[in-house]
């Protein structure tokens, strides 16, 4: 992923969709509960779209973020865990994976308003 950017992520979830209730997802800088979250994300049941095609025993989560979400993220590697929450409030274990991001050029330009960019065409510095 590349700060600055809306990309969606897919991540497997290893359960069947109809015993989920909840999804969560926290990304921190470093594989410690000791460091602040960058960004915690929460998907209930009811705003969760699976794939066509998706088999019983797991399905797709389409993660997706805002160009905001992205420059929070430091370059380099972050950690995601993943939070599932079935009915009945049972919470299975989920592994803890690594993301690389990739640094932009663009942080100066935009500095967080994508939608007001000073003068028009190319700018030679």
């Amino acid at each position: 992923m590349k700060q600055n950017t809306t990309p969606t992520i897919p991540v497997r979830i290893p359960v069947s969709f109809e015993d989920v209730s909840r999804v969560e997802l926290i990304f921190k800088k470093e594989n410690s509960k000791k460091y602040p979250a960058l960004l915690h994300k929460v998907f209930n049941k009811e705003d969760i779209t699976i794939e066509q095609g998706t088999t019983d025993g797991y399905f797709i989560l389409q993660v997706p973020f805002t160009a905001e979400e992205t420059m929070s993220f430091p370059a380099g590697e972050i950690y995601m865990d993943t939070l599932l929450v079935l009915e009945g409030e049972v919470i299975p274990e989920t592994n803890i994976i690594t993301l690389n991001v990739r640094e932009t050029l663009f942080e100066e330009v935009y500095q967080g308003d994508r939608n007001n960019v000073e003068g028009a065409g190319s700018t030679l510095y």
